[in-house]
């Protein structure tokens, strides 16, 4: 009977895929994750520079669970918030966001402010 460690694998191993199969393997798999990495950091930047530029000063009028997240209609248009502050927002709430800003201001109905806090990551994606 054989003596199956790691050794072992590792000799079987080496005869099955010569090294220099084994290297192109690892480089092309590297470099197909290294494209993953830049692409979604290229993503990520375009949905921060929209939010950025967004300027929102209405109310909360409805809200929808969907299954991919909460939906909510601030004045005319639908948003699909992904941040914590979804669970300080209900209807009748106000959300205020300057253009060119990250600094977020939720009040409720009394005027009183409910959230604030400037956002480093991005939150609203428009539904239209």
């Amino acid at each position: 009977m054989k003596n199956f460690t790691l050794y072992y694998w590792y000799n079987k191993y080496q005869k099955e895929i010569p090294s220099n199969v084994s290297r192109k393997i690892f480089y092309s798999s590297f470099f197909i994750i290294l494209v993953m990495i830049i692409f979604s950091l290229i993503e990520s930047n375009t949905i921060n520079k929209t939010f950025y530029k967004l300027d929102l000063s209405d109310k909360v009028e409805n809200i929808i669970l969907e299954e991919n997240g909460f939906h909510f209609k601030i004045g005319k248009n639908w948003y699909l918030l992904k941040h914590p502050i979804v669970k300080y927002l209900s209807i009748g709430d106000s959300i205020l966001k300057k253009p060119n800003s990250l600094y977020v201001i939720v009040k409720d109905s009394n005027n009183v402010v409910k959230w604030e806090s400037e956002v480093r990551k991005n939150i609203f994606f428009s539904k239209d």
